[in-house]
């Protein structure tokens, strides 16, 4: 019923709509109307990504982290993201950030991740290709359909 609301408010007014489906999808309840609000609030305001991405539900931030840009502020963001307890978040945010920065930046990123001590082989596999390995290998982590 909120999924068929929120549709009919986009159509509308746009603007409050995205307001809603925000505020919606950075507060507590049911996972799927917050994912569903989430993707409308992306779809309606510029933005909506950086606020999304720093939720506390990893549903709602594994939708916001596709949405992320070069800033510098966010690039940041999905940093800390590679250390997030959620594993498809932490691997969300590793191929978002392969394919946002050149790949000295990308290596050097994955030194400093490595070196932290303790780190998931998941973020550091992904990077790793990123950096490393030859098309297809490069494109399936990316992509996130590696058969291995």
């Amino acid at each position: 019923m909120r999924h068929a609301a929120l549709e009919t408010l986009a159509k509308l007014a746009p603007d409050t709509a995205a307001a809603a489906a925000q505020t919606i999808a950075l507060s507590g309840g049911d996972t799927s109307d917050r994912t569903h609000a989430a993707e409308l609030a992306l779809r309606l305001a510029r933005g909506a990504a950086a606020e999304l991405a720093r939720a506390d539900g990893a549903a709602v931030v594994r939708v916001a982290v596709p949405h992320l840009t070069d800033e510098p502020a966010q690039l940041d963001r999905l940093r800390e993201l590679l250390d997030d307890d959620d594993d498809g978040t932490r691997a969300a945010a590793a191929r978002r950030l392969a394919e946002l920065v050149d790949r000295d930046e990308l290596l050097n990123t994955l030194d400093i991740y490595i070196q932290q001590g303790t780190y998931y082989y998941n973020v550091a596999s992904v990077l790793d290709a990123s950096i490393h390995a030859p098309e297809p290998y490069r494109a399936w982590y990316l992509e996130g359909t590696a058969p291995f």
